[in-house]
């Protein structure tokens, strides 16, 4: 059923790449994108051009207002080795990517915001290079043990919330859910704050489990789990997804300078 609707919406996305383009080049002319960004963007929004425009613009809108993480730095290797931001190697039933967030793996101290910040855009953007996750999408599973209120105070409301536009409307990829594990009076906090500011169906795919570990497990295969959340996996292999992301960072940057190559001024420091 659920490999029967991925190929409808991806036949839909291939017929409405045109009509998407036209929209972007009639409302903003000095974009010039590439088939397989529009395709993406038309994907993640069930082929439905009107949505994918609105990401689109979403998108070059987040580019302008905080250049500084769409720039690779050396940064990125640090951010990656705290293993707080990463995925499983193997799959969901369905093919889905698994996003693995530990927030107790990020020292402030050690791993700047703006790193942690270029480092998960940059991860989820080499993931989408991979055309099986752009069909499938992904869903994130975050630890919340050992959070903090000093982390919270260090990442800032502002931060939050930027990162609750770009998942609920920019990134041009699937969220399916969101499950949340061992969330405290602080993640109670945070989302108070930004479910005023988040869609309904961001809100409808986020799940709270508590110390559920179980819960995970029923929900995806074991070898796609660290054994931290009850899976039978070691956990991933970081060396090779920041190699993966260093190799190909310039293919990312390109895509971005695809929309607004003239207007903002993507380097790689």
């Amino acid at each position: 059923m659920e490999t029967h609707w991925i190929d409808n919406v991806h036949q839909s996305a291939l017929k409405n790449i045109n009509h998407l383009r036209k929209m972007i080049e009639m409302d903003m002319k000095y974009v010039s994108p590439d088939e397989k960004s529009l395709l993406k963007f038309l994907i993640a929004n069930d082929g439905q051009p009107d949505k994918a425009f609105q990401a689109v613009k979403n998108f070059i809108s987040s580019m302008d207002r905080n250049p500084e993480i769409f720039r690779w730095s050396d940064g990125v290797y640090r951010a990656t080795m705290s293993e707080s931001f990463c995925y499983s190697s193997h799959r969901g039933y369905n093919g889905e990517l698994i996003l693995l967030i530990r927030i107790k793996k990020w020292y402030p101290g050690e791993v700047g915001v703006e790193d942690l910040l270029r480092m998960s855009l940059f991860m989820v953007e080499t993931s989408l290079l991979d055309e099986e996750v752009q069909r499938n999408g992904c869903v994130a599973i975050i630890d919340a043990e050992g959070i903090s209120w000093t982390q919270f105070y260090q990442f800032g409301l502002s931060n939050v919330k930027l990162v609750s536009h770009f998942i609920d409307q920019c990134l041009p990829i699937k969220i399916k859910k969101i499950h949340i594990l061992n969330e405290n009076r602080i993640v109670s906090f945070v989302y108070g704050m930004v479910e005023k500011f988040i869609s309904h169906r961001l809100k409808s795919l986020i799940h709270f489990h508590g110390h559920d570990y179980q819960s995970i497990v029923d929900l995806y295969p074991g070898d796609c789990l660290p054994k931290y959340l009850g899976g039978n996996k070691e956990n991933p292999d970081i060396q090779h997804i920041y190699e993966h992301m260093e190799r190909n960072k310039d293919t990312v940057i390109a895509t971005w300078r695809s929309f607004k190559s003239h207007h903002i001024d993507l380097q790689v420091f």
